[in-house]
């Protein structure tokens, strides 16, 4: 399994008393609770629930913005996988793994339909 990579938000704030659920941005200045996701988006200006940052830079907002859309899409396509293989397992219709207990092929795997 591949390391966790580090949150890009992580590079635009400091964290208050070593809690991670507390932030300062370091545009601004404004102490944000919640955590990082909710500092992304006060910088960002996607949330209601978070004044917008009215210091940082378009450019990095744009960037937090397209991280926010490149994240929604990709747990979009993780609930669909699971979704779809969750669907496939209550069908009826799927197939039975046989091992083929020959000397010859061990690897070679038979399916069979139920």
């Amino acid at each position: 399994m591949a390391p966790k990579q580090r949150d890009i938000g992580w590079e635009h704030d400091i964290s208050i008393g070593g809690s991670r659920k507390l932030v300062k941005c370091n545009y601004c200045g404004k102490q944000v609770r919640g955590g990082i996701t909710r500092l992304k988006q006060h910088i960002a200006h996607l949330s209601n629930q978070v004044e917008g940052c009215l210091r940082v830079p378009k450019e990095v907002s744009q960037i937090l913005r397209q991280h926010f859309s490149e994240d929604s899409k990709k747990r979009a396509a993780i609930k669909f996988k699971k979704e779809r293989l969750m669907k496939s397992l209550s069908e009826e219709d799927f197939y039975d793994v046989v091992d083929k207990n020959s000397e010859d092929d061990i690897e070679e795997w038979w399916f069979r339909k139920s």
